[in-house]
């Protein structure tokens, strides 16, 4: 223990209110269990302060009095080592406010999970914060905390009571390839994906070996969209009236391969946001509402990092004001949003991310967050809203009617295969559209690309391509495997 010296920003974050990582007690309880929730519910997150002598109501700071400040302290170490298991050390320290002696509880967050108190047992005396409050933990969450604290990932569990054909493994194998290879932004780069084999997959964690058989992984089962018992994976997506859920508009569930469910939620909010248009010069330029780049990145991020031991959906709502995605899952330890926003990430489906980053899904660790923040930042939004909250993480992103000059309605309805005319220029359907923006936001554009971005078969998009080509539209680089298609002049310039 030791005795710190006024440090006045310090007390202004004290007095600041009990938040997530503070909470107040006028005096140090006759039972320790009045706080001892508190002390393991910080070393489940992401740590804390406990702060005695301070008034919980108003902040009135009262003190701990100068004849039992020595004999407080004590109690509160030997009660803290007596009541956790595993045991907890805790940081203690006084510090002097307005002539008054506080003293300072800092609880780290643990590396051990999870921390109970000892008398309860671990099912009952598991706590966690949410809020400024102090709550039971949910048995899903304890078991998210004991993965945790071992270092263990869900997805590279065995699925229990499943198994996995030869056929099976290959059909996955197969199916990421082709999607690795129609995310690629060119010929060049499409050459350079390796055929996915069963051994990457073991690598992963995907595939686990025993006693010579090859048994899949929970993650295996979300990837080849086999699906797991008792375990909701799907994503849910509703448009409502309003800023609130009281009337549905509209409302869709994707389940199948959670790559899939990707794509299917990602055209389903394409569909559902505004477009408008830009004009420059003779030429119109229609554009959404929303960076595309960010609405994919919330998306895959929600699916990716997700607890999939929670019992609940990924769900996407659009609103009046805002586009809101919710991921079911508290955040790890030592992720906060400050470190998020700088870069800091930390993989709780290691197996689903290495999947993901090998068909291109998600790219370098960390770069999600900052990357949404500067693209909002470049279309002229509110950098978007990121929120923890009762275990679970939710990204708004808010709607702003200035970005877009003129608007065409779609929200809740069919988007018009053909929209009006403008002179000197040939109709511009939805297809045509879309592949635009998808070269605005990555430069060009191959007709593997577009299989996966139109659902459409191999034929069809170059066929499509090829009629963009006629139309002036955009034009053709390369030959063969490695034909890419980029915009055509300045008609649609970034």
């Amino acid at each position: 223990m030791k005795a710190g010296r006024r440090d006045n920003m310090t007390i202004e974050k004290i007095l600041n209110g009990e938040s997530k990582i503070v909470e107040f007690k006028e005096m140090l309880p006759q039972k320790s269990i009045k706080y001892m929730k508190t002390v393991v519910a910080f070393a489940n997150g992401n740590g804390g302060r406990l702060i005695f002598g301070v008034k919980d109501d108003n902040h009135e700071v009262v003190g701990i009095s100068n004849d039992t400040i020595f004999q407080t302290m004590d109690d509160i170490i030997n009660a803290i080592s007596d009541s956790c298991e595993p045991m907890i050390i805790p940081d203690i320290n006084i510090q002097e406010i307005e002539g008054k002696i506080i003293i300072i509880v800092e609880i780290i967050s643990g590396k051990q999970r999870p921390y109970y108190i000892k008398s309860m047992g671990i099912s009952k005396g598991t706590y966690i914060r949410s809020g400024g409050t102090t709550r039971l933990a949910e048995p899903y969450m304890i078991q998210e905390l004991i993965l945790e604290g071992t270092n263990g990932s869900f997805d590279q569990l065995i699925a229990e009571q499943q198994t996995v054909t030869e056929e099976e493994i290959e059909k996955l194998c197969s199916e990421m390839t082709d999607y690795a290879r129609k995310m690629c932004r060119g010929d060049a780069e499409r050459d350079k994906v390796r055929k996915l084999t069963p051994n990457q997959l073991i690598s992963w964690g995907l595939l686990i070996e025993r006693n010579g058989e090859l048994l899949p992984s929970n993650g295996f089962c979300l990837l080849s969209g086999k699906g797991i018992p008792f375990i909701q994976a799907n994503i849910q997506c509703a448009v409502f009236k309003g800023s609130n859920r009281a009337i549905f508009v509209d409302r869709k569930n994707y389940g199948g391969s959670i790559q899939s469910q990707i794509d299917e939620a990602y055209n389903f909010v394409l569909r559902m946001i505004r477009m408008g248009a830009k004009i420059e010069g003779l030429y119109r330029q229609d554009v959404y509402e929303f960076p595309i780049g960010t609405v994919r990145e919330m998306i895959c991020n929600a699916v990716c990092h997700r607890s999939y031991l929670e019992p609940a959906n990924v769900q996407i709502a659009l609103y009046d004001d805002r586009l809101e995605v919710t991921s079911p899952g508290m955040l790890l330890s030592g992720v906060s949003i400050e470190k998020m926003k700088e870069g800091y990430s930390k993989i709780r489906n290691r197996g689903i991310s290495s999947a993901f980053a090998y068909m291109k899904i998600i790219e370098s660790w960390g770069s999600g967050i900052p990357r949404m923040i500067q693209q909002c930042k470049d279309y002229g939004l509110e950098e978007p809203e990121l929120i923890d909250f009762d275990g679970d993480f939710r990204i708004n992103l808010y709607r702003k009617e200035e970005i877009l000059n003129e608007m065409i309605p779609v929200q809740g309805k069919k988007v018009p295969e053909q929209v009006e005319k403008v002179p000197d220029i040939q109709y511009v359907n939805k297809q045509h559209k879309r592949i635009i923006e998808f070269i605005e936001a990555n430069g060009q554009i191959t007709s593997g690309q577009v299989e996966i971005l139109l659902k459409v078969k191999e034929r069809r998009a170059r066929t499509i391509l090829g009629d963009m080509v006629k139309a002036g539209f955009i034009k053709k680089q390369g030959a063969a495997k490695r034909t890419t298609y980029l915009l055509a002049g300045e008609n649609f310039e970034r």
